[in-house]
């Protein structure tokens, strides 16, 4: 994944590079914390679509946070599976415990 100067992950087109930019107005930074906390209060793995609706936004901005978080490790795949906004199996993520 491709990262602007912001270290705002998005995909190779130009399309969602111009996403990515606006989006570093709107401190992505902020919505990866948020994402962080609705995961760490939910007492178990959640799908995108879970935190989405739990913080009140939108789930295409909640995806791209969580490939940022994964390539940080700071989330991981959980190895459940809950049901998207489509009904298709959609990953649910847990925060990455750390190893010593």
């Amino acid at each position: 994944m491709p990262y602007d100067r912001n270290g705002i992950g998005h995909a190779p087109t130009d399309t969602s590079a111009a996403t990515a930019a606006m989006l570093g107005k709107q401190r992505p930074g902020h919505l990866r914390d948020r994402v962080m906390q609705a995961l760490d209060c939910a007492g178990g793995p959640m799908t995108a679509d879970e935190i989405a609706e739990k913080l009140g936004v939108d789930f295409l901005s909640v995806r791209p946070r969580l490939t940022e978080l994964k390539e940080r490790k700071r989330v991981r795949d959980s190895g459940e599976r809950g049901p998207s906004r489509s009904g298709r199996p959609s990953i649910k993520w847990e925060i990455q415990k750390e190893t010593a």
